[in-house]
């Protein structure tokens, strides 16, 4: 089984989930109102890629050299990274793994559009978003908290 690295923020109760039950899976309820085509799109996607997601939405990670800033981006520091976000690192299987543009996703997302189809990700020095059907614990090798505060003095260009 050949493997890619990949990061995926995670907020504790769903890391503990994990832990749990040794496996994550994507639950509809965690979904925003507003979004649900456009998550439902992804799944359709994946599935005809050959990456059967059961029904359920993706789990969301990152590809490439992911910074504190790439979180800070996605998650506001202080009333979510603060209060227990955690960074997942972990070797999934490729033939499991969808990398595609984040920036499409995004305009997807914000139309909450039904009818698109992920495009490969630009090449840049930014991170990929990968989209995977699970995430299980055996795959993972560290989960790391992010800082609780002192935002202002933090290098958030430092790795995660």
């Amino acid at each position: 089984m050949s493997g890619v690295v990949l990061k995926s923020f995670q907020p504790m109760t769903r890391v503990q989930q994990l832990q749990h039950e040794g496996i994550l899976v994507g639950d509809w309820s965690h979904v925003l109102p507003g979004t649900e085509k456009a998550y439902r799109r992804m799944v359709e996607v994946m599935t005809e890629r050959g990456i059967n997601c059961h029904g359920k939405p993706v789990i969301w990670a990152w590809h490439g050299n992911v910074r504190l800033s790439d979180a800070v981006l996605l998650l506001d520091p202080e009333r979510e990274l603060s209060r227990g976000i955690a960074t997942v690192t972990f070797t999934a299987p490729t033939e499991m793994v969808m990398v595609s543009d984040y920036g499409q996703w995004c305009e997807a997302l914000f139309l909450n559009a039904d009818v698109w189809d992920p495009a490969p990700p630009v090449p840049g020095p930014h991170p990929a978003q990968a989209t995977l059907p699970h995430l299980r614990a055996d795959w993972v090798h560290s989960i790391d908290l992010p800082p609780v505060d002192g935002w202002d003095d933090l290098d958030l260009e430092r790795p995660l």
